[in-house]
């Protein structure tokens, strides 16, 4: 079922407050990062517009009967492996925030998502990216499959526990709505989610490895 009957608004409460103090720390300090770095050079400008305007369409269209328990594509671990986690979280965050207002979400509604719809994801492909470079053999095939495939169906399924069990502990929803009109449907969009960002990643890696921030001389073997 689509998402476009209306629903009850998602409300601030002590814990998404907290997310919301969270949150306005966590942009300062990558703001102040990113602001340190060198400006943006036009290839990478590309890039960022690219991915900010290849995520509107796949956000847009999402499905589910409660608010702020929708499913969609993340497409989160192709873009972070493209471009960095700094400037995927700052891009994905922009496209939210401006989604959020077309559709009407609440404010609270849209911090838990910044933070556990997508900070979360991008930080499970980071965090996949970093044990690939420290422990795995470094090749083509397991780059694409660990950093590519793995870590969008991980992303996924992390932002699906953690989004439920945010609004399941917060009181927002009863457990039989949490459990049964969303958490047991993690299984159908894991290999979808691989799948789109698995084969983004090994287009671009056979292609135009330039593309791919994350892809280094040692990733050819």
């Amino acid at each position: 079922m689509l998402a476009s009957s209306p629903a009850p608004a998602i409300e601030f409460t002590l814990l998404s407050g907290v997310a919301g103090t969270l949150l306005a720390c966590l942009l300062l300090v990558i703001g102040y990062q990113q602001y340190l770095h060198p400006p943006l050079l036009p290839e990478l400008q590309k890039r960022c517009l690219g991915i900010a305007l290849a995520l509107l369409p796949i956000w847009y269209l999402k499905a589910g009967i409660h608010a702020g328990l929708e499913m969609h594509f993340l497409g989160l671990t192709a873009a972070t492996l493209m471009i960095g986690w700094r400037l995927t979280f700052l891009i994905a965050t922009a496209n939210l925030v401006l989604l959020s207002f077309w559709q009407g979400s609440s404010v609270a509604q849209t911090v838990i998502e910044i933070l556990l719809g997508i900070g979360l994801p991008i930080l499970v492909s980071h965090q996949v990216l970093r044990l690939y470079r420290q422990h795995l053999p470094r090749h083509f095939f397991v780059y694409v499959f660990c950093c590519g495939f793995f870590a969008a169906a991980l992303s996924m399924l992390v932002r699906h526990l953690a989004l439920g069990g945010f609004y399941l502990i917060d009181g927002q929803y009863r457990a039989e709505a949490v459990l049964q009109d969303y958490l047991h449907l993690w299984p159908l969009m894991l290999f979808p989610e691989a799948l789109l960002n698995g084969m983004a990643i090994s287009l671009m890696a056979t292609y135009k490895p330039q593309w791919l921030d994350s892809f280094q001389p040692e990733d050819l073997k």
